[in-house]
C-alpha cells in the first residue's frame, strides 16, 4: 500500500504542495504577523487549521482529478467540497470546550 500524499495545491507542472507543509507555513506566517499585537498563538492555530477540510477524500479526489492525476483516496470521493469549515468546527470542538 502506498503512502497517502495529501495535497494543498498542485502546480501546473504537477508539483504537489504538501498539505502538512502548507498548514505549518501558513501558521508560522500568521503567528509572525499577529505577534506584535499579542495574538501570535491564536493566529498560528488559525493558520494551521484554516484548510483542515482539504484532508477529506472529497477534496483530495477533486484536486488530483482537476490536475489530471490519479486520486489517492480509498473512498468517499464524491460529495461536497467545502474545505474551509472543518478548521472552524475543529476550533469550536477543541477550544470552546476546553474553556479557552
Amino acid at each position: 500500500m502506498s503512502e497517502k500524499i495529501y495535497a494543498a495545491h498542485i502546480a501546473e507542472d504537477k508539483a504537489i504542495h504538501l498539505l502538512e507543509e502548507h498548514l505549518a507555513k501558513v501558521g508560522d506566517r500568521a503567528e509572525a504577523y499577529a505577534s506584535p499585537f499579542a495574538s501570535g498563538e491564536w493566529a498560528k492555530l488559525a493558520g494551521r487549521w484554516h484548510d483542515l477540510g482539504k484532508y477529506s477524500a472529497h477534496f483530495q479526489k477533486m484536486i488530483y482529478e482537476a490536475n489530471g492525476m490519479e486520486a489517492h483516496v480509498e473512498s468517499g470521493g464524491d460529495g461536497p467540497r467545502n474545505h474551509s469549515s472543518a478548521g472552524a468546527l475543529y476550533a469550536v470542538g477543541n477550544l470552546v470546550y476546553e474553556g479557552r
